[in-house]
């Protein structure tokens, strides 16, 4: 049985959030203003990349702490289906991320490769001239795995967890030295779900030898598994594009199956936003 630990840190002190990167290939040209709400048949983009810190405590590879760089591509996409609906809004939300971490002696490393996706169907509680609030149901799905060098025997720990829970979206129009801009700040909130977690050490191998893997998912709840990701970001007019600034944070924490588990993801994302509409919604 691996020992237990409750000295982990979200955030090593030698290391706060990465600056930088990265102007996106290609983008739209359209007016000069920032991206607010779509109209009706009217999708929203955003396409960023992202540099930051990654943090990971798990027991079931090693007990120990884990720190370092990561990196993402994100999408994020909101639409209007019709503006009579109660419920006009979707919205999309893809990441892909990866990161080589050392644990702090620095003798050993982990690499983890992460995906989320998340698809929310919102209904507008605040609608004013400066103000939107969307408040909508979510399903979440994340899925990743943790490939640590020190544990020569089970290297590998696969993360999966699908989920229902709800997503709160506020967009806030303002002006900065004359220029119209627009803050938005997003919480993705799982609220019960199903997670994967191997029961007491079990060998992936021996899973599979004996096809059991069904004691292996667990329910999730915010008491049993706190897992969430919050976005904020600046959306600021230059030219003829818009461009975004954003910061990024993902959490996911459990005890489940006789393991803990940690994993934190922070950081910045630089990017472009465009608008378009789909061929199919047109008249």
């Amino acid at each position: 049985m691996s020992p237990k630990i409750h000295s982990f840190r979200f955030l090593t002190e030698r290391r706060s959030l990465a600056f930088g990167v990265v102007l996106m290939f290609c983008c739209l040209s359209f007016a000069q203003q920032p991206v607010t709400l779509p109209d009706e048949r009217q999708a929203f983009r955003s396409l960023a990349l992202g540099v930051g810190n990654a943090a990971s405590l798990d027991t079931y590879l090693s007990p120990n702490e884990y720190s370092g760089p990561f990196v993402s591509v994100d999408l994020d996409r909101i639409s209007c289906i019709s503006s009579d609906s109660f419920i006009p809004y979707r919205r999309l939300f893809l990441s892909l991320g990866g990161s080589s971490m050392r644990n702090h002696a620095g003798a050993y490393n982990t690499v983890n490769l992460m995906a989320h996706g998340y698809y929310s169907f919102s209904h507008p509680l605040v609608r004013n001239e400066h103000w939107d609030c969307l408040l909508g149901a979510s399903v979440l799905t994340d899925l990743g795995a943790l490939y640590n060098s020190m544990n020569s025997n089970n290297p590998v720990n696969a993360q999966f967890q699908n989920s229902f829970g709800a997503t709160l979206d506020n967009i806030y129009r303002f002006r900065l030295l004359r220029r119209p801009m627009v803050a938005k700040a997003t919480v993705h909130l799982p609220l019960i779900g199903t997670s994967f977690a191997p029961d007491n050490d079990q060998l992936y191998w021996n899973m599979y030898q004996q096809s059991d893997l069904e004691g292996n998912f667990h329910y999730v709840t915010p008491f049993s598994a706190q897992t969430g990701a919050a976005q904020v970001s600046l959306a600021i007019p230059l030219h003829k594009n818009v461009f975004q600034i954003g910061y990024n944070l993902y959490l996911m924490r459990n005890r489940l199956g006789g393991n803990s588990a940690n994993l934190l993801h922070s950081y910045v994302t630089l990017g472009f936003v465009y608008r378009s509409e789909k061929l199919s919604w047109r008249q």
